[in-house]
């Protein structure tokens, strides 16, 4: 499964889903809700789309069969399925549901308790609701062992439970990007791909054991570039932006590119992140902005010009502003760097 909820993660989901569609290897897409579902499928796509996340009952009830036979709904609550269920009766429709087991995680999903209630409700629903898969999301496949391994026991023994009533023909998956590196006991019928579909590693640790598996590291699909709008000198004593945070302790030279915390550019780079403009890497003078942020460019300031490439997120090698060093520098995840990518920006395809 290519996982491309969220935009595909900052990246853009419709290129993203063209790209995987002519991937063999790619029997399904994983996305967070209805919503995008029904955006896969008007882009054509016609491989198997699961929802993850949230199921909202009541744009199910605007889907036609065509769409039911090939999106996966998720079920995670017994409220939640009568809904379901009650919609589908009236409309003489069936969906195809993946059941979503909280084996640790805490977040939504059948607890082991509830499955017995679970099992009653799925063969009394059977003409309208089939079951497709059982699946579960591990809380910490990055670092902790035992805990993984609990988890993949929990969804075993309850898959043997649906098998032991009755259930056939289900299939089961739970392997993110790190459990799939980390431990083959979780791959199941089905692994699941999110961030490491992108080139970038959960952790280090999983970046290292990729790299002793495979002698290969993964490189980062996304470049984050942006252009100068403006360049200007400033004399000593200059204050630049919001609060007046930066100051020119002597003459400098400050360039202004259009892109703030609108665009997902995080406002806690602010005199502290850095850019690349004609192979230097230069520091943010004062405060990220909503829609501008400005640039010391004083280590370049004779031949830096207005319009030049300014690279905020940088893909390559050894690139010393990357999703990773970005995170790092701001207390957060590579992750929450790409994620956050305003989906207004235009994304470009390179071959």
């Amino acid at each position: 499964m290519a996982v491309i909820k969220s935009n595909a993660y900052g990246h853009g989901m419709e290129i993203v889903a063209d790209v995987c569609a002519r991937n063999e290897s790619v029997d399904a897409f994983g996305v967070a809700s209805v919503y995008e579902a029904l955006e896969l499928f008007k882009q054509g796509i016609r491989k198997t789309i699961i929802v993850l996340s949230i199921l909202d009952v009541e744009q199910v009830a605007k889907m036609t069969q065509v769409q039911l036979n090939l999106i996966s709904l998720p079920l995670y609550d017994m409220a939640t399925g009568q809904k379901l269920f009650t919609v589908l009766k009236q409309r003489g429709l069936k969906a195809q549901v993946h059941v979503k087991i909280d084996t640790g995680t805490t977040r939504i999903g059948f607890l082991p308790s509830q499955i017995s209630e679970l099992l009653i409700f799925l063969q009394s629903a059977k003409k309208f609701i089939f079951l497709e898969a059982l699946y579960t999301h591990f809380a910490d496949a990055e670092d902790n062992i035992s805990f993984t391994l609990k988890q993949n026991k929990i969804l075993l023994e309850t898959k043997n439970l649906f098998k032991k009533v009755g259930f056939k023909n289900f299939y089961t998956h739970s392997a993110c990007t790190a459990a799939t590196i980390r431990f083959a006991d979780t791959h199941r019928d089905m692994i699941r791909l999110g961030l490491g579909l992108y080139g970038l590693n959960p952790n280090k640790k999983t970046a290292a054991l990729i790299q002793k598996k495979t002698g290969k590291k993964l490189l980062p699909a996304l470049s984050w570039h942006s252009k100068l709008t403006q360049v200007k000198t400033i004399p000593k004593g200059s204050t630049v932006g919001y609060g007046r945070s930066f100051k020119a302790h002597k003459a400098a030279t400050i360039g202004v590119v259009p892109v703030g915390y609108f665009d997902g550019y995080d406002r806690k780079l602010s005199n502290k992140g850095h850019v690349v403009i004609r192979g230097t890497t230069c520091p943010i003078a004062g405060r990220v902005s909503m829609n501008l942020t400005m640039i010391d460019l004083s280590k370049i300031a004779k031949t830096v010009k207005t319009g030049d490439t300014v690279t905020l997120i940088d893909r390559r090698r050894g690139a010393k502003v990357n999703a990773d060093s970005i995170a790092q520098s701001i207390e957060t995840i590579n992750y929450e760097i790409v994620t956050r990518i305003n989906p207004l920006i235009p994304r470009l395809r390179r071959s």
